[in-house]
């Protein structure tokens, strides 16, 4: 007698049909858990938003933000447990903003901690005087978010805030390479003569060659620049420059796609007279152009320009392809150290570090509007930006 073959599967086939199952099923999971995680992500930075928005209208009544100056959770505050002790009088951070912020916002998975240990929370500080804030929260798709007003950027949450990874996070302008640029009008605080520092952070793309350099910051002197910083036609290598009777400058391969800390420094009478600093590490010195840096009535330029000269002459588009944030540019020769401290975010020798006194920052641009055609100087010397053909503000990281 022939006996059929029996219908179904044996155990062995069936385990490894289970463990496929298995196997699919948390794949699925997984990317469930990381769409999940970035929905909430999205969700944090659209709050500290909400959050930012009331206390800039506060402070027009009051001359300051809701004073704190310790890191305070938010959400605990709307527990009733207020954290804000500020002027008029003494009440909650709510009372402060509830014109403005019907209900303070609760982090997604508030009560629970990162695996690094910090606590997923809405978080606020100021200086004593109320003048500047920040906002902090912890992002579970990697690092945080944080947004700062003018030099609240100086305020430091825990270890972060900027250094080896990028800028202080907050926001950022990106240019697109094709024709958008900030424009600042030209002013006394600009004619820089004797010596210069600029920094800035930046993300070159790799793009498509073009007919000139691109810059990152220039001051403009007709066909040329008065100082700056520009990238070659590739984006591949950066100059640092000054315009003394000739040009002086000092140069080095860049990398595309990742953040930048670049600084160049310049005096008249040192030996070695220029620098050059990748993320606050000093890459070469050397003997340059001794005569004034040349000045001029023409605007400095962030991104790039088309830049008309007012007898019908112009120069042929210059247009800088990715990010810029965290642009400085000062009156004098910052020391290594100090370039070295700036790079991790810490600019409290600011005031000691330059010959022994002030370091005279002219300009200093941190690009967290998030709205409108206009970015501040915070330097307080009013060299405000225009954003023409519509610069992107982007998300730092």
């Amino acid at each position: 007698m022939i006996k059929k073959p029996k219908n179904g599967f044996t155990l062995t086939e069936l385990l490894v049909v289970i463990a496929i199952i298995a196997l699919l099923i948390g794949i699925v999971l997984v990317w469930l858990g990381g769409a999940r995680a970035q929905t909430r992500d999205a969700k944090r930075k659209a709050e500290v938003d909400s959050i930012r928005a009331a206390v800039e209208m506060h402070y027009p009544e009051q001359h300051k933000y809701p004073i704190k100056e310790e890191w305070c959770k938010l959400e605990e505050d709307g527990e009733g447990n207020p954290c804000f002790t500020g002027d008029p009088t003494p009440g909650s951070f709510q009372q402060a903003t509830a014109v403005y912020l019907p209900q303070v916002p609760k982090d997604p998975l508030y009560g629970k901690t990162k695996d690094t240990g910090d606590p997923f929370s809405y978080q606020y500080k100021t200086n004593s005087e109320g003048t500047e804030y920040k906002i902090h929260v912890e992002l579970e798709t990697g690092g945080f978010y944080e947004w700062s007003s003018g030099g609240g950027g100086e305020i430091v949450y825990g270890g972060g805030g900027g250094g080896l990874v990028g800028p202080p996070a907050g926001l950022a302008l990106q240019f697109d390479g094709v024709d958008d640029y900030v424009e600042v009008s030209d002013s006394d605080s600009l004619d820089i003569t004797e010596e210069i520092t600029i920094e800035a952070w930046i993300k070159a793309n790799s793009v498509t060659p073009r007919p000139d350099w691109s810059p990152v910051v220039v001051k403009k002197c007709d066909y040329a620049e008065c100082y700056g910083i520009l990238v070659t036609e590739d984006q591949t290598f950066l100059y640092f420059f000054v315009q003394t009777g000739g040009v002086s400058f000092a140069g080095a391969d860049i990398p595309t796609g990742e953040w930048l800390h670049v600084a160049g420094s310049w005096d008249r009478t040192s030996p070695n007279n220029i620098d050059l600093y990748f993320n606050g590490v000093k890459l070469g010195e050397g003997p340059v152009g001794t005569g004034p840096i040349s000045v001029s009535a023409l605007p400095a330029l962030i991104g790039g320009a088309t830049v008309n000269y007012g007898d019908g002459t112009s120069y042929c588009p210059y247009y800088f392809d990715g990010i810029i944030d965290e642009v400085r540019i000062y009156a004098k020769r910052l020391p290594e150290n100090l370039i070295a401290a700036h790079y991790q975010g810490d600019f409290s020798g600011d005031s000691t570090g330059c010959n022994g006194g002030d370091c005279d920052l002219r300009t200093l641009w941190h690009f967290n509007e998030g709205f409108g055609t206009t970015t501040a100087d915070d330097s307080g010397n009013g060299n405000n930006g225009n954003l023409i053909n519509n610069p992107q503000w982007v998300s730092v990281p």
